[in-house]
């Protein structure tokens, strides 16, 4: 997910919550999505700095030891209380294995225990030594240079704490556009495998457009999907890890992919060949609005398709080396917006078209990936916290997706924590997430440590545990 994030579409347009939306309105609200990087990078790029520095904010003793905090909070069911540790963003903090150790500390007293740490950040290369790819040696500008396993040094670590950990990648990203910086500038081996654009003014190659925040590979080219199974394989069978997290595994937006990879890859799936493509699919109107084409309805199957099928190798992969990894996955919880990016989380017994018929044909409930996983985190990245009959809130976008995962895995509530950056915010939302699904990830620790956190995040599990306790 993560730090120059999934902004690019963690904060959701409202006209795209309407469920009643006609087909026009969907695609035109579409669009809202690009604003979005725009208005926030200037919050998030002041939450890298500050997470970057030298010199990490000192830590204070908690108020109570743990023999005090059982008392207060009784015998409630034990539920995953997850942190993500995001690699861009953490980048110059956890250079050095003093700070791993010292705010593992600090997310056990606050009551975290497990980690998901990402160790494949956009660029595409791992953080730690690898045989599928070069170890990442900069980002951002800044050298990275370790005498120690990143994701070793962590698991042992955290393991040493009882926390679990779960190593996330980036599986379709290859490098980021804005600093032509990752995997797709440096090795030529990877030309013509990152996605192709269909914009109003033509095709273009997404490693072009500066305004893209990362540089998505295309999900059906078969060499793509080897190298993102490879690392996959690499860690379940190198490391120790608890789970293993699919981030970025889906599309960038509506504009991809248009190769002659997918064209030719979507008439197989269609049984004939196309005779005006892109059109067929759609065209764009003198206002830039997407036109539906004749397919267009299977192509966004196709799409979600591509994207279910690479879970279900990847499923099938992990747990062929161990089968006691847990697959996790994080989306937004705006669900009826992602079918242009090919996530169809939900489960196979709701049928998408009939709630949104203007993109869903019948086929297409038969993507949904609830099923493969172990553990959907969904990503309610909203400021507001309590709302039952606001789309706008927390608790209404994670009754909405409890309504299409049916039970099909486990769920757990996450929020973003620059939403929530107040002690009595963050608490609220702990709470709601541990109150109303399985579990709870707060993303990211760079926004606990930038806006002091911890108390109410402790606070609400606190709460929760009280609550439920015996």
């Amino acid at each position: 997910m993560h730090f120059f994030l999934h902004y690019e579409y963690k904060f959701p347009p409202v006209a795209l919550q309407s469920r009643a939306a006609t087909g026009a309105e969907t695609v035109a609200a579409g669009h809202a999505f690009l604003c979005y990087p725009v208005c926030f990078f200037l919050l998030l790029l002041f939450g890298m700095l500050c997470a970057c520095s030298d010199n990490p904010p000192a830590m204070q003793d908690d108020e109570q030891d743990a023999k005090t905090e059982q008392e207060q909070t009784g015998t409630a069911e034990e539920k995953e209380i997850i942190l993500w540790i995001d690699a861009s963003a953490n980048l110059r903090t956890f250079l050095d294995k003093t700070n791993v150790t010292l705010y593992l500390d600090k997310a056990v007293r606050t009551g975290f225990n497990r980690i998901v740490l990402d160790v494949r950040p956009l660029t595409g290369y791992p953080m730690y030594p690898s045989k599928v790819l070069p170890e990442i040696t900069q980002l951002h500008g800044t050298a990275v240079q370790r005498d120690w396993d990143y994701l070793g040094f962590f698991l042992e670590e955290a393991h040493r704490r009882k926390m679990k950990v779960t190593a996330s990648i980036t599986v379709f990203s290859g490098g980021q556009c804005g600093a032509r910086e990752g995997l797709v500038y440096d090795d030529t081996r990877w030309n013509g495998k990152s996605c192709v654009e269909y914009t109003p003014e033509g095709m273009s190659d997404i490693r072009n457009n500066a305004s893209q925040v990362t540089v998505f590979m295309n999900p059906a080219d078969a060499l793509v999907r080897k190298l993102a199974l490879d690392l996959l394989k690499e860690i379940a069978s190198r490391y120790p890890v608890d789970g293993i997290a699919l981030d970025y595994c889906r599309y960038a937006d509506e504009k991809s992919d248009f190769s002659e990879t997918s064209r030719k890859a979507f008439e197989t799936y269609l049984g004939k060949t196309l005779d005006r493509f892109p059109d067929d699919i759609f065209r764009y109107d003198a206002e830039g609005r997407r036109v539906a084409g004749v397919h267009y309805k299977e192509w966004w199957s196709f799409r979600a398709m591509n994207i279910y099928l690479f879970i279900r190798e990847a499923r099938e992969t992990i747990k062929a080396i161990r089968p006691d990894i847990t697959l996790e996955y994080w989306a937004a919880s705006w669900y009826g917006a992602l079918y242009t990016k090919g996530q169809n989380y939900a489960s196979q017994n709701y049928d998408t078209s009939l709630e949104y018929p203007a993109y869903a044909d019948a086929n297409y409930r038969q993507y949904g990936f609830a099923g493969l996983l172990d553990v959907f985190q969904a990503g309610a990245y909203m400021e507001k916290v309590m709302g039952a009959n606001d789309p706008e809130s927390m608790e209404a976008q994670l009754t909405n997706v409890k309504r299409v995962i049916q039970n099909e895995c486990k769920m757990y509530g996450s929020f973003y924590a620059a939403n929530q950056r107040t002690s009595d915010a963050a608490s609220d939302a702990v709470f709601l997430c541990l109150d109303r699904t399985d579990g709870l990830m707060v993303f990211d620790i760079v926004q606990v440590i930038q806006f002091d956190l911890w108390d109410g995040i402790k606070d609400g599990i606190r709460r929760y545990k009280i609550a439920n306790s015996e």
